[in-house]
């Protein structure tokens, strides 16, 4: 592969590395999204749920309420990559990582050069 990010500042992704027949034998990064590998991070199914709910009525006046939980199972924040953009969404708000981004005099970092 040529350059790495510490020297570019690009974006980088995982990549399976395969063989003939198609079986993985390895790991390495792309500066191509497009050509990253999908990894399954665990399922969203919870372990266990349930909950409980009750109603009480005194002379007139209802009171009730529900507590559900929910044990276990993954969840996706969707706002942290709404932040954690490379420069390629403009017009929406930065995360203050993007204040210690890659430049060719800050090298030890894992955020991107978003704006190159």
């Amino acid at each position: 592969m040529g350059r790495s990010r510490s020297e570019t500042g690009k974006a980088t992704w995982y990549k399976d590395v395969k063989d003939a027949t198609g079986n993985i034998t390895g790991r390495t990064t792309t500066t191509n999204q497009n050509e990253a590998s999908f990894y399954f991070e665990g399922s969203s199914l919870p372990d266990l749920y349930g909950g409980v709910s009750n109603n009480f009525s005194y002379k007139g006046i209802d009171l009730s309420f529900l507590f559900s939980y929910s044990l276990g199972g993954k969840i996706f924040d969707g706002d942290q990559p709404m932040i954690m953009h490379v420069g390629s969404a403009p017009g929406r708000s930065w995360s203050k990582e993007a204040l210690n981004r890659w430049t060719s005099e800050n090298r030890d970092t894992d955020f991107p050069d978003c704006l190159t």
